[in-house]
């Protein structure tokens, strides 16, 4: 029996590809609006389109297209997707930030669910705890690989949710999936929408290195968790009367 080869460096851009088609195959769901809901959504999308395409320095980024499919049904407020290669190293870590404006586009789509239905295999995971500023974000970091025609790709997938303020709830960061499901069953949470973010990287990656790019990709991402977070502000609703928003 032939011995696969292992693939390393490429597998975060095809597994972001895949996740963003897993995405697209279900379609989105148009939901109610919040008043004040759309200047709010405007500046989640510029927040996350300011992702700086340098980072920490030696970081540089290339944006990556995104399938089709997936803007045409899941119609995302926001979808990013870009690959940043390491000047000095060479090493390769993907960004994918997807952001909907209603929770229920997203609910069902999560690593756990999408990547073993594409035929990859779970092969660990673990929680983690980033500090972003003054919030101590927790994620789940997950291993998967997939044999095919003789290859092998593995991957390793960080992941988290945002989800943001409403009525008298806070803004907060989730790690497990049944967080966003649960917003998802509310009617006040489900027009507010959600983000989730993934960071993919080479599972042999040293973890140092790791730990060291995790902490300058999260601080990169303070603005776009604050203002998902920060849900509808005081004013939005008259600016958006006043600027025609729906």
């Amino acid at each position: 029996m032939k011995t696969p080869h292992l693939i390393r460096m490429a597998s975060p851009a095809v597994a972001a590809a895949l996740l963003i088609a897993l995405i697209a195959s279900t379609g989105g769901i148009a939901g109610a609006r919040t008043p004040g809901s759309a200047v709010y959504f405007e500046r989640v999308k510029d927040a996350i389109e300011a992702v700086p395409y340098i980072i920490d320095g030696r970081w540089v980024g290339q944006d990556e297209d995104p399938q089709e499919a997936a803007t045409t049904l899941l119609k995302p407020n926001k979808l990013m997707q870009r690959r940043y290669r390491d000047q000095e190293t060479g090493q390769v870590v993907t960004l994918l930030i997807v952001h909907c404006k209603d929770v229920r586009d997203m609910v069902g789509h999560y690593p756990l669910n999408c990547y073993p239905n594409a035929g990859w295999e779970l092969t660990g995971q673990e929680r983690e705890s980033n500090a972003v500023g003054a919030l101590s974000v927790s994620s789940t970091a997950y291993g998967f690989r997939r044999e095919h025609e003789g290859l092998r790709h593995e991957m390793r997938v960080q992941n988290f949710f945002i989800l943001p303020a409403g009525d008298e709830t806070a803004g907060r960061v989730a790690a497990d999936y049944d967080e966003l499901d649960r917003a998802g069953r509310s009617a006040r949470w489900t027009e507010l929408g959600a983000a989730q973010v993934q960071i993919l990287t080479d599972p042999l990656m040293d973890a140092e290195f790791r730990d060291e790019a995790t902490r300058a990709f999260m601080a990169a991402l303070e603005p776009v968790i604050d203002q998902i977070a920060s849900g509808v502000q005081p004013g939005d609703a008259e600016a958006e009367r006043e600027g025609g928003g729906a």
